[in-house]
């Protein structure tokens, strides 16, 4: 008997948003091109810019047209949960409208147009992402790396394709920054957890993922562009290593 083909995996894209209608925008015309997106899921964090009004009227797009149009599924919170919020929602309502791949993202980044398939590419991973490079300067990380089984971290792209080992770094990964989460993995661990908010959600997810023994890892060639965000990585050990913290006042 012939080997049966595989089923086809469902993928859907997960967008957490908060007041910043003109990013979401630009996010979703680029993911509207994404070919093997199958479902696009907006949360909106309460936003009071026209964002749920917007999100309302995509309703009114003639899909019979040569432009493709990827179905997008708006859900509005009652009140602004946070970053952490969105994700454990939009996660929850991925998995459950069927998705076998979970593709997270802000609404502030910017997937090259073959980041997707470029991540589809590798095999027998669980939790992978790409690199977050710097939109204004796109040879620099907005989020530093450090490297595994040390504590040098890497700020150049170039640093980190020099590291790589066939176009990829294992066992890292910057969430939630374009990565794919199998629902299988979500299936072992569950969702991010809301109480963090905006801050510690997506390390406590990793390290969540890490402890129930996933595949993760970073690919190279894949990339996000997305605003820088300050200073992130102080140096500590007298710069031989770097910790992350937050500008945020709050």
């Amino acid at each position: 008997m012939p080997d049966q083909p595989a089923p086809p995996r469902r993928i859907t894209a997960v967008v957490v948003t908060f007041n910043r209608l003109g990013l979401l925008q630009r996010l979703l015309e680029r993911l509207d091109a994404v070919a093997a997106l199958d479902e696009v899921i907006v949360i909106d964090n309460a936003s009071t810019d026209g964002t749920s009004e917007w999100l309302a009227s995509l309703d009114d797009r003639d899909a019979g047209d040569d432009h493709r149009t990827v179905p997008v599924v708006a859900h509005t919170l009652a009140t602004n949960s946070g970053g952490a919020g969105g994700f454990h929602e939009g996660l929850r309502l991925a998995v459950e409208r069927g998705a076998d791949l979970v593709w997270l993202m802000d609404d502030d980044g910017l997937p090259e147009p073959d980041c997707l398939d470029r991540l589809l590419a590798e095999t027998g991973l669980d939790f992978w992402g790409p690199l977050v490079v710097d939109e204004a300067e796109p040879g620099r990380l907005v989020f530093p790396i450090r490297l595994p089984g040390g504590t040098r971290v890497v700020h150049e792209l170039a640093d980190v394709a020099r590291a790589a080992t066939d176009g990829r770094i294992d066992g890292i990964v910057i969430p939630f920054n374009g990565v794919l989460v199998t629902r299988e993995l979500v299936a072992r661990i569950g969702y991010p957890r809301a109480e963090f908010f905006i801050w510690g959600d997506d390390h406590e997810y990793r390290l969540r993922a890490e402890a129930a023994g996933a595949r993760i890892a970073t690919v190279v060639d894949a990339r996000v562009h997305h605003p820088a965000v300050g200073s992130l990585g102080t140096p500590m050990m007298r710069g031989r290593t770097t910790y992350n913290h937050s500008p945020s006042d709050l």
